[in-house]
């Protein structure tokens, strides 16, 4: 598998399309119950979500399907684009899926997985303006995009912090520079809450999106399947965590800058994982982005057949988390 995605063709890329629906086929044959709610305090993702649970559930995940493999594309183009990786290669696109599918919930869309399509072009502007004289249109876009992402999943207004240590890392960040960046971060919320003004929904609004999602859930209420992709992608991370040298390993002072900001991103979006209280999907969606970057990077520089045998245990764990029979004679369905 690590050999046959790490190729450069485009046609190979289609591969991802029924890797996907298989996972997608999987919960639907077994029937698994889709939550018919939007995510809590996310107005934006009310609006949008609406018509899309109102649609027959095949179709819903055929739906998410072709979305999780826009994005999964999107990290590829973005991967490659700031030469992350020591060659062209669809490996990222690969572990994304991966690391998705690990939740334990049914790869349908949420507020969460549309937050992603912003969250992954802010690293793109963020990695973008490296070393700009000009870097102004970056800048903006890194901070529009996060406070969009934001309105779908109201915790990711605090990667405005990562956004801000990351692009002084990779210039020198003037003070107009600076603010520019905090107001392109919170200029959605403006926009959408002269909207919500004019509707006379102002107060609620703040609320839902400011005080309600900042909560601690309490590990024993999380059901045992749940706890076990945990484990799985919290040991995942930890290895990640320690391996940081090996991606700057023979690398470019352009590109290890550019690993090491991402490598932030990364480490500070355990920090909200945490800080939620290891609220397994939302920001899991998040992980997977650096996560599926570091995992490729590590898979060029180790010994091809460990690469594989290992992503071949990520893959059977998968299905051993996913497929109902499974699940049943371990008592966890």
């Amino acid at each position: 598998m690590i050999k046959l995605f790490s190729s450069n063709k485009i046609i190979i890329s289609i591969l991802f399309i029924p890797i996907l629906l298989c996972l997608a086929g999987i919960d639907y044959y077994q029937g698994t119950e889709i939550i018919q709610e939007v995510p809590q305090g996310s107005s934006l993702s009310s609006l949008i979500l609406a018509p899309y649970y109102s649609l027959h559930i095949l179709y819903q995940y055929i739906f998410s399907a072709l979305l999780i493999f826009v994005q999964l594309i999107m990290l590829i183009v973005i991967s490659n684009k700031h030469q992350l990786q020591k060659s062209t290669n669809l490996l990222v696109g690969l572990f994304f899926v991966i690391f998705l599918a690990f939740i334990p919930q049914p790869l349908v869309i949420n507020g969460s997985l549309l937050a992603n399509f912003f969250i992954i072009g802010s690293i793109d502007q963020v990695l973008d303006s490296y070393k700009k004289h000009k870097a102004f249109g970056n800048i903006i876009n890194a901070g529009f995009f996060i406070g969009i992402g934001s309105l779908f999943n109201p915790v990711l207004i605090l990667l405005f912090i990562w956004a801000y240590i990351g692009i002084l890392q990779l210039r020198s960040f003037k003070l107009g520079e600076r603010i520019l960046l905090i107001i392109a971060t919170f200029l959605p919320y403006y926009l959408l809450g002269t909207w919500m003004f004019f509707k006379g929904n102002l107060t609620s609004f703040f609320n839902s999106s400011f005080f309600e999602p900042f909560y601690i859930t309490k590990l024993s209420t999380i059901p045992q399947k749940e706890i076990i992709g945990l484990i799985m992608i919290l040991t995942a991370a930890i290895i990640l965590l320690f391996n940081f040298r090996n991606y700057l390993i023979k690398r470019s002072m352009v590109v290890q800058r550019k690993i090491s900001s991402l490598f932030f991103f990364f480490v500070f979006g355990l920090f909200l994982f945490l800080f939620e209280g290891f609220t397994s999907v939302n920001l899991i969606i998040l992980l997977a982005i650096p996560m599926a970057v570091f995992s490729s990077i590590l898979a060029q520089n180790a010994n091809l057949k460990w690469a594989e045998l290992i992503t071949l245990l990520l893959v059977i764990n998968i299905l051993c988390l996913r497929v109902e029979f499974i699940l049943a004679i371990f008592g966890l369905n």
